[in-house]
């Protein structure tokens, strides 16, 4: 009888302290005194896309101050143009207004990483999956944040706690793996990693982790390939319900450029026009931004947009070099590679050291069924930079397509291989000439290695059986637009 009292004693204590906090909460979002719409201090003086955009979240909270979701979209777009002590001040309401939900508080603990405190960010980050321990972008922060804190023993329960939660999530894996790499087990780590490149192939952080797990066990081609992967390694955090509307509200030029430009790099030039014509709005007659957009409608076959871009650019500046080959290749992919070629020409006479210009040149010869040409200008383009694996390709591939010479386009092209081992193009150009060349364990040797490179391209499983049938096929070759 007395524990059953004591049940009903303590359901009713938390009935009552449930009762206190909604009365809270609600009187909060009610009746209680408004809480602070931030402003940044230099706010007049930001860009007229940002701060327009700024105020197109402001002035609705203003006018509704105790909407929530209007509260969480100006903490979003603060967040997303780097005004982290605004956004962490409404993140902080946010949390006090809807405990539980777990992304105000998980951002809460983002916005003091970003504001150099991590000791801070970390305690938050144990709150939230100390309250929400299904939540797995919790455990992804907290995994990250404590091996950034040398605390081990719980960026492992953080790791394994996410790849319990997500399996299919290749960021459990790559922390635990990084976690070995770091105690000084890169045997350990390397099976770890293995997983979350199988997970996701184009993970670079799992690629550059992996890649520096095999140099440490001494396994150096292996690693080449895999740091050659894992280039350029940037850190991207678990996606969460947050993270698409926060993505949209990036409207700080430097930002909303390199968006355009990784959208133009991943093959998305529709994307990339769509960012370069929001700022078009704001910048109606900017130089660079013309020609960048202009190179987005060129890949986007639209080459009569891009010659009205870019003429609008060399009518005042007749020595914009990046503007010359804009127009160069897009004349070309209208057939017009006469014109191509001069604004090539004009292009190299501006910079002859620019391997761009010589790339422009070799295109537009190319049109013009001029092949030898199209090589000069192509070595001309690798001796300006020699670096460039790309360009190898291209010089390769036409003395194989084009000039019907295989032996020294597998020169070039193992050449580039060694540049860059990942580079996808080249593996299908070198198992083909390895078959036309009668080198059937070569082609083989060269599709394994493929397939650590994209493991999930299309063409391999038709290179396997051309290799098994031993017959190479030929296409003539152009140069795509840069």
């Amino acid at each position: 009888m007395f524990r059953i009292k004591y049940r009903r004693h303590l359901a009713a204590i938390f009935a009552g302290a449930l009762a206190i906090v909604l009365g809270i909460r609600a009187y909060v979002s009610t009746l209680g005194p408004v809480l602070p719409v931030p402003v940044p201090a230099d706010f007049a003086q930001l860009d007229s896309l940002l701060k327009s955009h700024l105020m197109a979240c402001i002035r609705p909270l203003r006018d509704s101050p105790r909407d929530s979701h209007l509260r969480e979209e100006l903490a979003l777009a603060y967040a997303a143009n780097g005004f982290w002590s605004e956004a962490q001040l409404l993140f902080d309401q946010l949390s006090i207004l809807d405990p539980q939900d777990p992304l105000p508080l998980l951002y809460s603990g983002v916005a003091r990483e970003e504001l150099h405190d991590p000791a801070a960010s970390l305690v938050l980050y144990r709150r939230v999956t100390e309250m929400f321990p299904q939540f797995a972008p919790g455990w992804s922060r907290l995994g990250t944040a404590a091996l950034e804190a040398d605390s081990f023993d719980v960026a492992q329960s953080a790791f394994a706690r996410l790849t319990s939660l997500a399996p299919q999530e290749w960021r459990g894996p790559a922390g635990a793996g990084e976690l070995e790499l770091r105690r000084g087990k890169p045997g350990e780590a390397i099976p770890l990693l293995e997983r979350a490149v199988q997970l996701n192939p184009d993970s670079r952080t799992a690629h550059h982790l992996l890649g520096r797990s095999y140099l440490s066990m001494g396994r150096t081609n292996e690693a080449s390939l895999q740091l050659a992967l894992g280039r350029n390694v940037e850190g991207h955090p678990m996606p969460d319900a947050w993270t698409d509307r926060a993505l949209a509200h990036i409207k700080s030029r430097a930002d909303v450029l390199r968006l355009a430009k990784d959208a133009l790099d991943e093959g998305d030039p529709a994307t990339a026009a769509r960012y370069y014509e929001e700022i078009r709005v704001h910048h109606p007659n900017e130089p660079e931004l013309l020609n960048q957009l202009a190179i987005a409608y060129n890949r986007l076959n639209q080459p009569a947009k891009a010659i009205d871009l870019v003429e609008r650019v060399l009518k005042t500046d007749p020595r914009h070099v990046a503007a010359q080959i804009t127009a160069a290749y897009a004349n070309s992919t209208l057939g017009r590679y006469t014109e191509a070629l001069a604004h090539a020409d004009a292009a190299v006479q501006i910079t002859p050291d620019l391997a761009l210009a010589h790339l422009a040149r070799a295109n537009a010869f190319l049109g013009l069924n001029r092949d030898l040409e199209a090589v000069a200008a192509l070595e001309s383009a690798h001796r300006a930079d020699p670096g460039n694996a790309q360009l190898l390709v291209e010089l390769g591939t036409i003395l194989w397509r084009n000039l019907d010479r295989p032996d020294a386009a597998l020169e070039r092209l193992e050449s580039a291989r060694k540049l860059d081992p990942a580079l996808a193009p080249i593996y299908p150009r070198i198992t083909a000439l390895y078959l036309q060349l009668g080198r059937t364990a070569d082609a083989l040797a060269t599709v394994e290695i493929w397939k650590l490179v994209r493991p999930k391209d299309p063409e391999i499983p038709a290179a396997l059986a051309r290799i098994q049938s031993s017959r190479g096929t030929q296409f003539p070759h152009s140069i795509p637009s840069p």
